[in-house]
């Protein structure tokens, strides 16, 4: 098995065509990336949440999109979800390496929420026994 480091520097390379994968379909997934980042990182010995971020508040002239910075408006979410470790937030979208949590929303979307925690370190072990 890849670890972390190979597999978010491989990752960070294949999401670089507007989150489709090499064939050109949308076949990739933020929560399996996620999820696969998470198990690596147990795996390391490093506990990981899963996190998300999603669209500001809907309103006539908001949709509640996000817009990935790295793909210049021509992908769109409703959210978005990566995993957390510590103060260090690994998305490969983002970075090959992990960026600090801090800086990671403007290093990541033009505008977004706060960071949620979807599943909290302490339940990932379960989270990950059941996939």
């Amino acid at each position: 098995m890849e670890n972390v480091k190979d597999f978010m520097n491989r990752m960070h390379r294949q999401l670089g065509n507007n989150y489709r994968s090499l064939d050109g379909k949308y076949s990739e997934s933020c929560l399996l990336v996620a999820a696969e980042l998470a198990k690596r990182l147990f795996k390391e010995g490093t506990r990981a949440s899963i996190c998300f971020v999603s669209g500001p508040p809907l309103d006539k002239f908001n949709k509640g999109s996000i817009f990935p910075k790295r793909y210049a408006r021509r992908v769109e979410w409703a959210a978005h979800v990566f995993a957390v470790a510590g103060e260090r937030v690994f998305d490969p979208m983002v970075s090959a390496e992990p960026v600090p949590r801090e800086d990671y929303r403007a290093l990541a979307f033009d505008e977004c929420s706060e960071i949620k925690t979807y599943i909290p370190s302490d339940r990932i072990e379960e989270f990950l026994a059941r996939n």
